[in-house]
């Protein structure tokens, strides 16, 4: 008897507690999905990185160019020797073959005149590698776009899923609270009693375990946004549920302010009607075209560096001030003009094998073109499939939701009436929440399909 007069005590208290959490003070986290996907792209290291490595490319570009055009420098040298060359001539003294200080001073012009285009190679090379770092640029950027969109429509899905249970929560609460009045005046059995005390406590295990989710959601979506790292998500709960929150929860730590599932789906979700705005993968695909441009790379540079075998021819000018001037102590103007021509005789196999080495990395590139074209296409024709089966479904939950709705409300005036058990109450509320539920998970599904679409189809459709 006590056991049940404390469960009895308990319910009282639950039911009429008064609820003191201001939410005036909580912190609130409002972000749209349009504001996410501007956020993330700013936010990315790895979007700074590649952009500093595609100047980096264009860096090593120029530096191949430069050989193009002449190359001006300004020369000295100076040595100092201890012994000069002597030499006697007899009665009349004797003769020295230069000085101790010996310098010389001036501009000097070298200009390739023939290299077989090895230098020009490899600045093809590596603009072409810049365009492959750009195209990289585009498809993380499509990445995170599609990484972004999938952790928001996860989180909104999430507080759908919280806003359910907690509506669940509100009515096993009102339930409890009848069946206590009921169970007052003698009308309902100490079992009811026990079993809508263990009911809510049920839900509001449902409700811990939903807002964990939430929680860890969340978590993501700040991560990839840098929006509120100092905001404490242990405890966050949906701005529709403020006005409104189930009985006997803890204060909450955050208010979520998002786009509604309902609306997003609306705007966002592709349909059978609508597949037509996405196009399958094709060579103009960012991960494609950067595929390409790293293979036509490998191919120039290897091409570059077979130009080495061939003779290099280079012409050479320059003007000095010069002492001494051979074996006399005094200063000259020298004027030089020359050619050289060079050849590589022997050396290892190492020209043959850097540009086989390139060649190979060409191949490679062109095989992980050819897979992943591949990839995207069945991943395409996957996410179209999963698409139309989602909407079949989202017809047939609808359908489900309304019933159970139906079947909770009349299960419940027939146990009120006396026809049914509380069990047959409990077991209705929790389909209608598992349909609810189940209902708002193939809504999100659809958002996660549609955003899998945008980032395979070759045309952007933002």
């Amino acid at each position: 008897m006590k056991f049940f007069y404390k469960i009895f005590i308990l319910s009282f208290a639950l039911a009429f507690e008064t609820q003191a959490i201001n939410f005036s003070v909580i912190p609130i986290l409002k972000i749209g999905l349009e504001d996410a996907e501007i956020k993330v792209s700013s936010h990315s290291e790895s979007l700074k990185s590649i952009l500093s490595s595609v100047e980096s490319s264009q860096f090593q570009s120029k530096s191949a160019k430069a050989s193009a055009y002449p190359n001006l420098s300004l020369q000295a040298t100076y040595f100092y020797q201890t012994e000069v060359p002597k030499s006697s001539l007899g009665p009349v003294g004797s003769i020295t073959f230069g000085t101790h200080n010996n310098y010389a001073i001036g501009p000097v012009l070298t200009y390739t005149l023939f290299d077989n285009n090895k230098e020009s190679k490899s600045a093809q090379s590596y603009d072409l590698l810049a365009l492959s770092k750009i195209e990289n640029y585009k498809a993380l950027k499509k990445q995170l776009e599609l990484n972004i969109r999938q952790v928001y429509f996860r989180v909104q899905y999430a507080l759908k899923e919280l806003i359910l249970t907690a509506n669940s929560l509100k009515i096993s609460q009102a339930e409890q609270r009848d069946i206590d009045l009921k169970w007052k005046a003698g009308a309902s059995s100490r079992l009811d009693l026990t079993q809508a005390h263990r009911d809510v406590i049920s839900y509001q295990l449902k409700y811990k375990q939903a807002q964990t989710q939430l929680a860890n959601e969340l978590r993501e979506l700040i991560a990839l946004t840098g929006v509120g790292d100092e905001l404490d998500t242990s405890r966050p709960i949906p701005e529709e549920l403020i006005s409104s929150t189930p009985r006997g929860i803890e204060s909450p730590t955050l208010r979520v302010d998002l786009d509604s599932l309902e609306a997003t789906l609306k705007k966002f979700s592709a349909t059978p009607e609508t597949f037509k705005q996405f196009t399958a993968p094709t060579d103009n695909h960012p991960e494609l075209q950067s595929l390409n441009h790293e293979a036509e790379s490998s191919r120039l540079a290897s091409e570059s560096e077979k130009s080495g075998l061939l003779p290099k021819i280079q012409f050479l000018a320059k003007s000095q001030y010069i002492y001494p001037d051979a074996i006399l102590p005094k200063n000259i103007i020298q004027n030089t003009i020359g050619v050289t021509l060079s050849v590589p005789l022997y050396e290892g196999e190492a020209t043959r094998s850097r540009s086989a080495l390139k060649m190979s990395e060409a191949m490679s590139s062109e095989y992980r073109k050819k897979q992943r074209l591949s990839d995207l296409n069945r991943d395409f024709l996957k996410a179209h499939d999963v698409i139309t089966s989602l909407h079949s479904q989202k017809l047939l939950s609808e359908q489900s939701v309304h019933e159970a709705g139906v079947v909770e409300h009349l299960t419940y005036q027939s146990y009120k009436a006396g026809k049914n058990r509380y069990l047959d109450v409990q077991d209705a509320n929790l389909k209608l929440l598992e349909a609810e539920v189940n209902h708002a998970k193939i809504e999100s599904s659809i958002l996660m399909e549609t955003a899998a679409l945008s980032y395979l189809s070759s045309i952007d459709t933002k």
